[in-house]
């Protein structure tokens, strides 16, 4: 039987994030450790030995380069504070590499459809979750406990509604970009807009204030990519207008108090209401500023970080209120710099310019340009959401299948421009 390279890709690839998002869930209904959590070393050593294995891209090893420096550094810092869950937060971290990787070498051929029908399956799968708690009460995943079904809290798949919110956002990022953005098939289109409407409305429910915001610009920043000037100009009265009502507490109190009558509704839209008039009573807005706070207060270098969780050390001089914040600082820029140390977070930094010089150098359209510069925008965003992204991947996919696109397309490019010199030396 010959089985194409790409199939086995494929399989890996396909594995890794399905059991991604389902293994939560899968550990907690037959009370099994997470699947995900136990193959994370071997979808790391799979990663390295196909890198130094198998012939890859020069365009990919631009990136690749970045990331085997990252995860060194991330396993640099286990040599002084090694402890076993930590090797094992590492090793989940790291799944970006392979995320990266395999997407890559997957969509190769077909990149446009594999690519969407990887976020296709992907958004379902986190509608799916939270459509079925939302209306058959099913608890899919057993979490704290004020985040449970019965309290209004509806996470899906995920151990809580901000890692929801902000995968979600994430996702719709990707939904614009391949299924909206310079798209001239109208069904397409349209299909990418119902997602973004569904998803949309899991991250309303998931009360996350600055995950609705990201989606609300996502959106906003979509319409006026895709649209004509009449419709540009549309779009901004439209989008004026809603400011004023949202910033008009007559008109905007009598729709939250009518929102909030729904019960599955009514944790979101306390939270809002939360945000909107009584921010000083926000403990969630409160003890991510100490943190913050308490981060510079205590700055210093740290040349190899501490690994991953571990972060009671930095805080000594000024101590954090809550012992939360030394396991999770709520900040991706923050977390990797006391996990990993100022090497990996230049690395890290590096990543992004770097990939921002490659897409405005590729072929790609300027409106694809613009929105990949968004979408970079919305990840440094997003990050400061969840407690921690040490083990919320997803989070960089839309970053990955965009570059991916840009490889595939520069590609074409140059394979159609040595065709049309061959033809002319035949000539």
């Amino acid at each position: 039987m010959n089985i194409k390279k790409d199939n086995i890709f494929g399989f890996f690839l396909w594995f890794g994030l399905v059991s991604l998002i389902l293994s939560p869930s899968v550990s907690t209904v037959f009370s099994l450790p997470r699947l995900d959590t136990s193959l994370m070393p071997f979808y790391l050593l799979l990663s390295l030995s196909l890198i130094f294995l198998y012939k890859l891209e020069r365009t990919l090893w631009n990136f690749l380069v970045y990331f085997l420096l990252l995860i060194s550094f991330a396993f640099l810092s286990l040599v002084l504070n090694f402890y076993f869950p930590a090797f094992i937060d590492v090793c989940f971290f790291s799944f970006f590499l392979f995320l990266f990787l395999f997407t890559a070498l997957y969509t190769r051929q077909n990149t446009i459809v594999k690519i969407r029908l990887i976020i296709f399956v992907l958004s379902f799968l986190i509608m799916m979750g939270f459509f079925s708690e939302v209306l058959l009460g099913i608890q899919l995943v057993n979490g704290n406990d004020q985040l449970e079904v019965s309290e209004g809290a509806f996470k899906g798949f995920f151990f809580n509604t901000n890692d929801q919110a902000v995968v979600s956002t994430s996702l719709c990022a990707a939904i614009s970009f391949f299924y909206i953005i310079n798209e001239s098939r109208t069904k397409t289109r349209m299909f990418g807009y119902i997602l973004l409407i569904f998803l949309g409305v899991v991250i309303f429910v998931s009360a996350s204030r600055a995950a609705l915001l990201g989606y609300l610009l996502t959106v906003l920043l979509t319409l006026f990519l895709n649209s004509g000037k009449l419709m540009k100009i549309g779009y901004i009265s439209i989008f004026s207008f809603f400011s004023i009502f949202i910033f008009n507490k007559n008109l905007l109190i009598p729709l939250l108090n009518f929102l909030s009558g729904f019960s599955w509704l009514e944790r979101s839209i306390d939270r809002f209401q939360l945000a909107l008039f009584s921010l000083d009573e926000d403990n969630s807005i409160g003890y991510r500023t100490e943190i913050y706070q308490k981060f510079f207060e205590n700055a210093k270098v740290l040349w190899l970080g501490y690994g991953p969780r571990n972060y009671d050390s930095y805080f000594k001089e000024y101590p954090l209120s809550y012992s939360l914040g030394y396991t999770n600082p709520h900040s991706f820029f923050i977390e990797i710099y006391l996990a990993f140390g100022i090497f990996a977070l230049i690395i890290f930094l590096l990543f992004l310019l770097r990939s921002c010089n490659f897409i405005m150098l590729s072929k790609l359209m300027m409106s694809q340009k613009i929105f990949y510069f968004f979408t970079i925008i919305l990840f440094s965003w997003l990050v400061w959401i969840p407690s921690s992204i040490l083990r919320l991947p997803l989070v960089w996919y839309p970053i990955f299948l965009i570059l991916i696109y840009a490889i595939s397309v520069d590609q074409i490019v140059i394979q159609d421009s040595k065709g049309k010199k061959s033809d002319k030396a035949f000539i």
